[in-house]
C-alpha cells in the first residue's frame, strides 16, 4: 500500500490561449478544471499503474468535495482531514506553441486544532502503508520542517519515505533522512546556492545530499532527462524527445513511477526506466496525472540507462 500525502491540494483549472500578452486582456479558450496538486497527480498515476493507495491531506469546501471525489473515482481511498476553507484553484495557461503559464495560489490556512487531527489519523494510516510520498507545497500555518516530522514518524514504523517539495520545507524535510528526494535542477541549485551548469556539477550536489543520509536523491534535468544517484552510482536516462500536449504533472507521473518501482522492489536503473516512460507519456495528456499505459509500453522499450561508478566529492 503507498500512502500519499497532499497538504496543499488545487484545483487545476487548465485554459488555452492562442498567445498570453502580459498587461493585456487575454481571452481564454476550452477552460476545464480538473483535480490537481502534486499529491493529487501522484495518487491518479499510481492508480493507472495498478497500484492500492490511500490518500490524505487537507481538503475544504466545494473545491476539497470535487478532490475527493476525484481520488474516489479513480480508485483510491479518499482519508483527508476536512478543514473550514475552500481547496486553492491554479490556473494553467497553455499557449498555442505549446508553452504554459502556471498561476498559483498559496492555499488556505490551516489551523493547529487541524494540523492535530490530520497527525493523528496519518499515525493510523503508516500501518497500513509500505511507502509514503509527500508532494507539494505547505499550506498556510503549517511548519516549514512538517514534512521531516511526518517523514520521522513514518521511518519509526518502518515505512519507506519520497519527499517531492522544494525550498525551505525541501531543506528541513532533507534532515529526516527520506529514502528518495526528487528536486529539479533549480531546486537542487538553490539548496546549495551553487550553479548546475554541468552534468558533473549536479552529480556532485546530489551526492552531498546522498552523504548526508538520503538514499536516493533522482534530480529532473528537464528535456534532458532523470538523474538518479544511489548506491550502485549515478543512473542517467535521456528523456524522450517528444512534442507535448502538456507538461504540467510530468515530474509527478515520475514520482509516482518511482514509488511504484520500490514498492515493487526494482532496481535503480528500471525505476529510473519507469519514471522517464511514465513522464514521458503524461507529456501526451492535456490533463495532468493522466497517461496511456500502451504509450509507456512502449516508451520503455526504448529507454536507455547510462551508469557511472561513484567518485570522491
Amino acid at each position: 500500500m503507498i500512502l500519499t500525502v497532499s497538504l496543499n491540494p488545487a484545483v487545476d483549472r487548465t485554459a488555452e490561449v492562442d498567445e498570453l500578452k502580459p498587461g493585456c486582456v487575454n481571452r481564454l479558450k476550452h477552460v476545464k478544471d480538473y483535480p490537481g496538486g502534486k499529491g493529487i497527480n501522484v495518487t491518479r498515476v499510481l492508480r493507472i499503474l495498478g497500484a492500492d493507495v490511500i490518500a490524505t491531506g487537507f481538503t475544504g469546501g466545494y473545491t476539497g468535495k470535487f478532490i475527493e471525489e476525484a481520488v474516489r473515482e479513480c480508485g483510491a481511498e479518499s482519508a483527508f482531514e476536512e478543514t473550514k476553507a475552500p481547496v486553492r484553484t491554479n490556473l494553467n495557461i497553455i499557449s498555442a506553441d505549446g508553452s504554459v503559464t502556471e498561476i498559483l495560489e498559496p492555499g488556505s490556512f490551516i489551523g493547529e486544532e487541524v494540523i492535530s487531527r490530520f497527525l493523528v489519523k496519518y499515525e493510523e494510516h503508516l500501518d497500513r502503508a509500505d511507502i509514503a510520498v509527500f508532494s507539494g507545497s505547505l499550506p498556510q500555518g503549517v511548519p516549514v520542517d512538517f514534512y521531516g516530522r511526518l517523514i520521522s514518524m513514518a521511518k519509526k514504523k518502518n515505512v519507506k519515505t519520497i519527499l517531492d517539495c522544494s525550498g525551505e520545507a525541501l531543506r528541513e524535510g532533507i534532515k529526516a533522512c527520506p529514502d528518495l528526494i526528487k528536486p529539479n535542477i533549480k531546486e537542487l541549485s538553490d539548496l546549495f546556492g551553487q550553479k548546475t551548469d554541468s552534468m558533473e556539477a549536479v552529480k556532485g550536489l546530489a551526492e552531498m545530499i546522498r552523504q548526508e543520509g538520503v538514499k536516493n536523491v533522482c534530480v529532473s534535468l528537464g528535456e534532458k532527462g532523470l538523474l538518479l544517484d544511489d548506491s550502485d552510482g549515478y543512473h542517467f536516462a535521456e528523456a524522450i524527445k517528444l512534442e507535448p500536449v502538456n507538461t504540467v504533472g510530468c515530474g509527478d507521473a515520475a514520482v509516482a513511477a518511482l514509488a511504484y518501482s520500490f514498492d515493487r522492489g526494482d532496481t535503480g536503473e528500471i525505476a529510473l526506466k519507469m519514471a522517464v516512460a511514465v513522464s514521458a507519456a503524461n507529456t501526451q495528456e492535456r490533463e495532468s496525472g493522466k497517461f496511456s499505459v500502451q504509450l509507456m509500453d512502449e516508451y520503455l522499450k526504448i529507454v536507455k540507462v547510462n551508469h557511472t561508478i561513484h567518485r570522491e566529492v
